[in-house]
């Protein structure tokens, strides 16, 4: 339904008193998710996820909804090391399920992992020239983070997610959100991989809007057909 939003992160288990001692810093898998209208409805909606097999630990429970957009936070503090990338999947293929758990068991680093985003809903009712955002049909969404707060682990971290991401690339469609968008790598056909046929339209509003380029990222709109440093 659309009120559930639900994702599975590889990851370590953080040491934390609710997670029983012998898990702490174990790599575990974590399903995530968040429902989005009456109590009763949800407590029903997601009692399949919670028992899919018996968890380490369930921290299901109600929420504020500031609070619950704040629940990763500590997980993503600023000033550490972070290098991501993301791909759209078709669909949920045992190739890319197998990939999904062997990527999740070779992290090299604890806080390192992959997240796996239902999408559809809403989201895929709008048609995709409607706004920017073009692959809205795309069931699924991979992300494979890098993190860490030690320099000497960047070259390990990214070179791992670029090989995650290669692999899991030639089992499904080209483009990537933007949001884990990774470095300037790919560039312009990325963007137009990943804006579709919103790419012209898009060119023609930075040129317009923006040709001193003001509005700069390491993934954007080239001004005058090249990407800015």
């Amino acid at each position: 339904p659309d009120e559930l939003m639900a994702i599975v992160v590889w990851e370590n288990a953080p040491a934390e008193a609710f997670i029983p001692e012998e898990y702490q810093g174990e790599p575990v898998m974590i399903v995530a998710g968040c429902w989005c209208g009456p109590l009763a409805e949800g407590e029903q909606a997601t009692q399949p996820l919670r028992q899919i097999v018996t968890p380490v630990a369930d921290l299901s429970a109600p929420l504020p909804y500031v609070e619950a957009q704040q629940v990763f936070d500590p997980d993503y503090p600023a000033g550490d090391r972070y290098y991501w990338k993301s791909l759209y999947l078709d669909t949920l293929s045992d190739d890319l399920i197998q990939l999904a758990c062997e990527a999740g068991a070779t992290r090299p680093t604890p806080r390192t992992g992959l997240v796996l985003w239902a999408l559809g809903g809403a989201t895929a009712r709008i048609a995709p020239e409607a706004t920017p955002f073009y692959h809205r049909d795309a069931p699924f969404l991979l992300s494979i983070e890098a993190v860490d707060d030690k320099p000497d682990t960047d070259e390990t971290n990214i070179a791992w997610v670029r090989h995650r991401y290669d692999k899991a690339a030639q089992l499904t469609r080209a483009g990537t959100y933007f949001n884990f968008g990774g470095f300037w790598e790919g560039g312009e056909e990325t963007l137009a991989q990943s804006f579709g046929s919103n790419h012209r339209r898009l060119q023609a509003v930075k040129a317009r809007y923006d040709p001193e380029n003001l509005f700069n990222h390491n993934l954007q709109i080239p001004v005058n057909g090249e990407a800015a440093p």
